[in-house]
């Protein structure tokens, strides 16, 4: 998707609705900008290639448990390598907020810091969920 259609969203959020796609275009490329650049050298398949035995995805899933006061739905932070597809559960809570999040990176940093170094992360992909705080 070229730069200037995402862009054309901005001023309709402001309430501003006769901008179009030319005249972002346009002032986008009066100002020494391309509108649609290229964002990096390569494919994403060439990046997970030469990345692949480094790479990690995290997430949660969740599972509901049942409690002495009844069922609660817990969230399981896990994550995957890749290249072997070997699975840590990092922890599990019913209440994932920001501290727990920032606890649970800095017990990933140290499972991390102990494993060989073939499995030692270069990157660590998961998704914009709002769980993944800026602290970790």
């Amino acid at each position: 998707m070229r730069a200037y259609r995402r862009l054309l969203g901005k001023p309709k959020k402001l309430r501003i609705f006769n901008v179009s796609r030319v005249t972002v275009s346009r002032i986008l490329r009066e100002n020494g900008f391309d509108p649609g650049p290229k964002r990096g050298h390569g494919t994403w398949h060439e990046f997970i290639q030469r990345h692949f035995k480094t790479i990690w995805a995290t997430d949660f899933f969740t599972k509901t448990v049942w409690m002495m006061r009844g069922p609660v739905t817990c969230f399981i932070l896990f994550s995957v390598h890749l290249h072997t597809c070997r699975v840590h559960i990092a922890g599990m809570t019913p209440n994932p907020n920001g501290i727990w999040m920032a606890q649970v990176a800095r017990n990933m940093s140290m499972f991390f810091s102990g494993q060989p170094v073939e499995f030692q992360p270069s990157h660590i992909i998961r998704d914009r969920d709002v769980k993944f705080t800026e602290h970790c």
